[in-house]
């Protein structure tokens, strides 16, 4: 690099300047604060010399920066990710390949939740099983209406018979975790054989070629 010395080594900014690359084309750029603060923090971790008052780079280095590394400070404009996401994947006209999945957690533990009752009075809650224990549910809609079964986890080793239920919604899946919360093994799974089978055994059509 031709000038004056750099305070980062030039690899090092072409990495940072490849990184806000990258996190701009998935809809997480930095702002101008949190540049200059991760890039004094790594200064700090990284024991490198500076002139920087309190070892942290001002707007003058970012500019000086961002000249070098063909960036730009500009307004981001407000496109939601997931309208960014159905745009890049030419999925505007494919409702029934736009899915919606939300999980939430339910505690047995009677003290994370409120109750009514008299004032100055301590409270109980008579619970049926352990009170530390924790499901999590997933469920899902397609942008075409239609919906998964629930996905329900356990917190244990493995799924009980009595945790079960032949009333249960058709295609209910169960499965059990260490916290009863969420892991990559079971959404994979979950995913795979309720979502993509289900694209195959109602011949949706679908172009997984694109994932």
């Amino acid at each position: 690099m031709i000038g004056r010395k750099t305070t980062l080594p030039s690899e090092v900014e072409m990495n940072l300047a490849s990184c806000l690359h990258i996190m701009e084309t998935y809809g997480f750029e930095l702002t101008r604060a949190e540049v200059l603060d991760m890039v004094g923090e790594y200064i700090k971790q990284n024991n490198i010399p500076s002139s920087f008052k309190n070892g942290v780079p001002g707007k003058d280095w970012l500019v000086s920066f961002s000249k070098r590394h063909h960036l730009s400070i500009k307004k981001p404009q407000a496109v939601e990710y997931a309208q960014k996401t159905i745009k890049e994947l030419n999925l505007q006209d494919k409702p029934h390949a736009i899915w919606n999945l939300d999980e939430t957690s339910f505690s047995k533990d009677p003290s994370k939740t409120k109750i009514v009752g008299v004032k100055d009075y301590a409270a109980t809650r008579v619970i049926a099983t352990p009170g530390k224990d924790n499901i999590t549910v997933l469920l899902g809609a397609s942008a075409a209406g239609q919906k998964t079964p629930p996905l329900i986890i356990f917190k244990g080793k493995n799924v009980w018979d009595e945790w079960t239920s032949p009333d249960a919604y058709p295609g209910t899946t169960y499965a059990a975790t260490k916290n009863g919360w969420m892991e990559s093994e079971v959404f994979e799974a979950f995913f795979i054989m309720r979502l993509i089978v289900n694209f195959i055994k109602t011949k949706i059509p679908f172009d997984f070629d694109r994932f």
